[in-house]
């Protein structure tokens, strides 16, 4: 066995199995090389710039694989276990997810890809970008349905596996929350968890720390309100018919929040204008600014 090049990008350098179609081979590796400089450049903008010393990625693209969708060293090279598949969509998604998962082992990040928080980030940022392809892994709806009334909290608990797709499920949802119910965004999401010292990271850490709330109060809320929230649209005990882990969020909530309660305990300054307020502090929309303080903003 041994492995062919195909044409490669400055960051990326192609290669595919010589068991695998050439014809099919080429096609699949020059699709891909024509969007990955974009996602890393996206996924980049998410770490604040980050460029894994590792890199360029040499991405070999293997036969189809009965146990992987593709792999990772944590350090240069990915694998694509489909094959010299005409799915594009999903080995598109497949390399931003294998990816993200090196920029994962930068310093003082905390997500670990091996646990269940970072095989979510890792499905997130794959979905993010391929959104299409999110039907395709049913781990969201496998936690919604489990036990089909019990849903276990791996928000203030992390699953030291990322096999399980139980917990990788809530964890999944529970970005989505941060993200589309609460207006983070994904740099906000990963780079905040940078500000706390906890050796081992829980998602509950990540959503103290974006609301502004990293007390045993606040941390303790995270997974009941995103739990009791969910439960409004799928109510525990009944098939949720999720489709997959597609993004069910935003979903309609009976509380508001308050720019005047924000203004309260966070003014503006110096001519500051709310416009500058959300930009300078590059973590999501409006939202995402009023509930970095939603103990004062939220009622």
């Amino acid at each position: 066995m041994g492995f062919v090049g195909l044409p490669s990008t400055p960051n990326f350098n192609f290669e595919y199995d010589d068991s695998l179609s050439a014809a099919a081979a080429t096609t699949l590796g020059s699709a891909l090389a024509a969007n990955a400089e974009a996602d890393l450049s996206l996924v980049r903008s998410w770490f604040d710039g980050l460029m894994p010393s590792g890199a360029p990625f040499t991405v070999q693209i293997n036969p189809p694989s009965a146990t992987r969708s593709g792999s990772n060293d944590g350090d240069s090279l990915i694998t694509i276990d489909k094959g010299a598949t005409n799915d594009f969509a999903f080995a598109r998604m497949i390399l931003v997810a294998e990816f993200i998962e090196i920029f994962m082992a930068g310093p003082n990040r905390g997500w670990n890809p091996a646990e269940s928080h970072g095989e979510a980030l890792s499905q997130v940022a794959g979905f993010t970008i391929v959104p299409s392809r999110a039907s395709v892994f049913n781990g969201a709806q496998l936690w919604l349905d489990s036990n089909n009334s019990a849903r276990p909290d791996f928000v203030n608990g992390t699953d030291p596996t990322d096999t399980n797709p139980i917990s990788f499920g809530c964890g999944v949802l529970f970005l989505y929350y941060l993200r589309s119910q609460l207006g983070f965004s994904m740099r906000g999401i990963i780079m905040l968890r940078g500000e706390t010292n906890e050796s081992a990271l829980k998602l509950s850490h990540v959503y103290g720390i974006l609301v502004g709330d990293t007390s045993d109060g606040g941390l303790d809320s995270a997974f009941p309100e995103f739990s009791a929230l969910l439960a409004t649209k799928f109510p525990p005990g009944s098939p949720s018919g999720l489709v997959g882990s597609t993004n069910p969020f935003p979903i309609p909530t009976t509380k508001s929040l308050s720019l005047a309660r924000y203004l309260a305990v966070e003014p503006l300054e110096n001519g500051e204008t709310v416009r500058q307020r959300v930009a300078t502090m590059n973590i999501g929309d409006l939202r995402a600014v009023l509930n970095s303080e939603r103990r004062f903003s939220l009622s």
